[in-house]
């Protein structure tokens, strides 16, 4: 029954051996991606770069953020609160033909797997997560 739905769809199924690639267009577009996506690493997509190359489109790659960053990346003092990629999307928004203003991907802080010292007690029993 499965074989037979895919005869109504209107579009023919995938063929692995087709290479696949990236939409054409020239429309503005941010592409936002985390440093540490594990989901889709900055390394394959690295090519979005040469693909969109239209005005007013660039990807920019969000330091120590994951995957979703409009959500799961750093709040910084530019940004008044915001996370890096929702300020990102923000400007966008606002302004899709001027430059971004990448100012939080400069402002996110180091990773600090020092812990905080109070959980750390409470859960461990030390203040210092290594010990």
């Amino acid at each position: 029954q499965f074989f037979a739905t895919l005869s109504l769809w209107p579009f023919p199924p995938y063929n692995p051996g087709t290479p696949l690639g990236w939409a054409a267009t020239d429309v503005p577009l941010p592409i936002l991606e985390g440093s540490l996506d594990p989901k889709d690493p900055p390394y394959p997509i690295a090519d979005a770069r040469t693909a969109f190359t239209a005005p007013h489109q660039q990807m920019v790659v969000v330091p120590n953020a994951v995957h979703v960053v409009l959500e799961h990346s750093s709040p910084t003092p530019s940004t008044g609160g915001r996370t890096c990629g929702l300020d990102l999307v923000g400007n966008f928004l606002a302004n899709s033909t001027a430059q971004l203003d990448m100012r939080c991907t400069t402002e996110i802080p180091p990773l600090d797997f020092r812990g905080d010292p109070a959980t750390a007690q409470t859960v461990f029993g030390t203040a210092d997560l290594y010990e």
